[in-house]
């Protein structure tokens, strides 16, 4: 199994989907990783390392986030 490392673009990109999503949850994911792959310069594999990336924290959305009543 290939694994990829969380190299420099990787990081940038996952912040950058991170942010964009905070700001604008109303964008589908497939959107921002398709931008993502773009603007910084994805290859394939980094672009599917992304998206399981995502849709596997994203039941835990408030990751490090307090609860409040």
């Amino acid at each position: 199994m290939n694994e990829i490392k969380m190299t420099e673009p990787i990081n940038r990109a996952v912040a950058w989907i991170d942010e964009t999503r905070r700001e604008h949850p109303d964008r589908p994911l497939a959107s921002l990783l398709a931008e993502a792959g773009m603007r910084f310069n994805l290859g394939p594999s980094d672009g599917r390392f992304l998206e399981r990336f995502f849709q596997t924290e994203a039941p835990s959305e408030g990751r490090g986030e307090s609860e409040s009543p």
